[in-house]
């Protein structure tokens, strides 16, 4: 077996594509967008390159391809946070705890090299990229934004000395059924308070004119989290033309507080069903596979939402769930897919449970010291 660092097309082909190897008999995979994946490598359109030291290599053994990985040194989120610390990402291989052991070693001499004393992973450049390698809910459809690894790889990092760190939950929460009445009578008397409005989006258009505005918000929503590095005016641009062009405006939900930008709540029918249907491919037919299963779809999956530090406990939170319950319910959507929380939030975990939401899906963040 041999460790080669990607430098030409050929390996970076190898690279995009081993996954659909490796996952061809895994029901449940969601395979990527081939043409984001190259994108996504290319610092004409990933803005994050311009902060992010990368090395990528793969795993070859009798001319096969049988393993990857990603290593990332992010300097904008070691200089604001002080740290010395390196992460892997895209980590993808066969069963074999000597072809993980090689790869990660690769990355962690890699990060040794430039100074760095830890590694954190699965986890990309950047807060919106997918992390933590799902441990529990296999047999569940995943969410577009989330990894959808085979169970194997948490005993191949377990071998390879590296320890639990973050650990995240997801709910399902059922709202085929009617909101709770005590829900009800919150949402009754906080959208009877004058001071607080949800903006209503009626177009596509109307979500573009608010997308920057969202996304700084979302800056000043993450200040706290420990991964979060606020984004750039580069990396908004981007992810307007990219991700909010393609959100249904119904589930786009923007709260103001006397007139303040105050809170948001993205979300978006599931399209994984549509993208293994279109099997990477957006020509000629993957779009409209991808377009009918958000159009099929009974799930929303949120992605992200966020409330001003300033506005928190005045139930700006509750104001737009029960609003967006209400939508997804209008156009026959039965569950809600709350995306990945801290285990240890339990604020926020309390709140999913009141409408009654469930865990359904784990995932984990795994660390080792490089010192």
């Amino acid at each position: 077996m041999e460790i080669q660092a990607v430098i030409s097309k050929r390996q970076l082909k190898e690279f995009i594509y081993l996954p659909f190897k490796l996952h061809k008999n895994h029901p449940n995979w969601v395979p990527p967008l081939i043409s984001e994946q190259y994108r996504y490598f290319d610092r004409r359109h990933n803005p994050a390159l311009a902060y992010c030291n990368i090395t990528q290599a793969i795993a070859v053994k009798n001319g096969q391809t049988i393993g990857r990985i990603m290593g990332i040194e992010n300097m904008k989120y070691n200089e604001q946070k002080q740290q010395k610390s390196a992460r892997f990402a895209l980590l993808e291989c066969i069963d074999d705890s000597d072809v993980a052991n090689a790869l990660l070693e690769y990355v962690g001499e890699w990060a040794k090299s430039r100074g760095l004393v830890s590694i954190t992973g699965p986890m990309g450049m950047c807060y919106q990229d997918p992390k933590g390698f799902q441990v529990e809910g296999f047999d569940k459809i995943p969410a577009v934004s989330t990894y959808c690894n085979h169970p194997y790889m948490i005993g191949l990092m377990e071998k390879a000395g590296y320890q639990p760190k973050s650990k995240m939950v997801v709910y399902e929460i059922d709202i085929g059924d009617d909101i709770p009445d005590f829900y009800k009578r919150i949402f009754q008397r906080i959208a009877s308070n004058p001071s607080m409005k949800l903006i209503d989006l009626k177009s596509k258009r109307d979500l573009l004119r608010y997308a920057n505005s969202i996304l700084e918000l979302l800056n000043s929503s993450f200040t706290d989290l420990e991964d979060f590095v606020p984004l750039s005016q580069e990396e908004m641009d981007a992810m307007s033309k990219q991700f909010l062009i393609m959100l249904n405006p119904n589930f786009v939900k923007i709260a103001t507080y006397e007139g303040n930008l105050a809170g948001f709540m993205i979300a978006m029918p599931n399209i994984s069903k549509g993208l293994m249907a279109a099997k990477g491919r957006i020509l000629p037919f993957g779009f409209l596979k991808i377009r009918q299963a958000m159009k099929n779809s009974t799930r929303l999956d949120l992605l992200v939402g966020g409330i001003h530090p300033k506005y928190r406990g005045r139930g700006i939170d509750v104001l737009m769930g029960i609003d967006l319950m209400e939508s997804a319910r209008n156009v026959g959507i039965t569950t809600v897919d709350t995306h990945l929380e801290l285990e240890e939030n339990t604020r926020v975990r309390a709140e999913m449970e009141k409408v009654g939401g469930h865990i359904y899906k784990r995932y984990q963040l795994f660390f080792k010291s490089l010192t």
